[in-house]
């Protein structure tokens, strides 16, 4: 429970197993470089901002963020002027950088007691950017492979100033219930090669997937929704239970399940009977309502909400207010 940052690094964060909860007073957990969780729980309780930093990754992880502004913030604004060199670039002092996040691997885990190490050769960087120096956007990215994560926020839930990468597992995002801000926020690309990706939020500034390997869809709910709602997604093959957590009138889905060429029906208003104890239900019965929205899936995301916009990738930016805990 900390007043300020509950976990700070000047360099990088290598979290590698074990179990975090955190309540912070501004980031959950901020480093000026990268942060990499690699097999690792994390439920950061409270937040301005729950992960900060330029270089993102999320591996083999459970992660639960609850944020007043942006969940996950991806950019090179958080180093206040000190230069980490990008993806496979070289730090200040000629230390390699870690290519898309991978764990190094020279990285063990520290036998208990043990303060761990950086790999052999990295150190924290030292020095200031050159006057008007700056990173590309290439060099920013927010990335998960093989992780469940749930994400309640107040601003954006994912805010990248580079690229998004996702990878298998399952992302889950209850964003802000104004319009300033999106449940997903990213400045070049966001690549979904394989997973599930639900996102709830308020039309205005939402995005989806530029690049989506796998059918989802993206729509606008028409009226606003609240906590206790259910959304209905249904094709002849499969039905989907989604539990309103907080405002939204935007969905973003996609599911393994959902193929080219299915019809997906959307239903709101309704009565559910059943049991939802996770973000997608697939079992239980839905009765009334009525139909917001009928696509035909086709390849990468397809709808009538906004998708692949451009980003506008800002740091911050003005939050809503503080959503429930899921």
């Amino acid at each position: 429970d900390a007043k300020d940052d509950a976990l700070h690094s000047n360099g990088n964060i290598y979290l590698t197993g074990g179990a975090y909860t955190l309540s912070a007073g501004d980031d959950g957990i901020h480093a000026e470089a990268a942060v990499i969780a690699d097999g690792t729980m994390i439920d950061v309780l409270k937040s301005e901002e729950g992960l900060e930093g330029w270089q993102i990754s999320v591996l083999n992880s459970d992660v639960k963020l609850t944020a007043n502004d942006d969940a996950i913030n991806a950019t090179n604004s958080a180093s206040d002027g000190m230069d980490f060199g990008g993806q496979g670039g070289m730090a200040p002092g000629g230390q390699q950088m870690p290519d898309m996040g991978q764990m190094p691997d020279e990285m063990e885990r520290p036998e208990d007691g043990e303060v761990p190490k950086l790999p052999d050769g990295m150190e924290i960087p030292e020095g200031d950017m050159a006057p008007g120096e700056t990173s590309t956007d290439a060099e920013i990215f927010v990335k998960f492979v093989n992780t469940n994560v749930v994400i309640n926020a107040g601003g954006d839930g994912i805010d990248s100033n580079g690229s998004v990468y996702m990878d298998g597992g399952m992302v889950v995002v209850y964003g802000p219930e104004n319009s300033g801000n999106g449940g997903l926020d990213y400045a070049t690309s966001f690549e979904l090669v394989s997973g599930t990706l639900l996102v709830l939020d308020v039309s205005g500034m939402n995005m989806s997937p530029s690049v989506c390997k796998v059918p989802g869809f993206d729509a606008n709910l028409g009226s606003y929704l609240t906590a206790g709602d259910v959304i209905y997604v249904s094709t002849e093959g499969y039905s989907y239970y989604i539990p309103v957590v907080k405002k939204c009138n935007h969905i973003t889905l996609v599911a393994p399940d959902m193929a080219e060429g299915d019809v997906v029906s959307v239903v709101t208003g309704g009565n559910y009977d059943g049991s939802i104890s996770t973000p997608i239900a697939t079992s239980g019965s839905y009765e009334g309502g009525s139909e917001v929205a009928s696509l035909t899936l086709t390849s990468g995301i397809s709808g009538n909400g906004m998708n692949g916009m451009e980003g506008f990738g800002g740091h911050g930016g003005p939050g809503g207010g503080k959503g429930d805990r899921w």
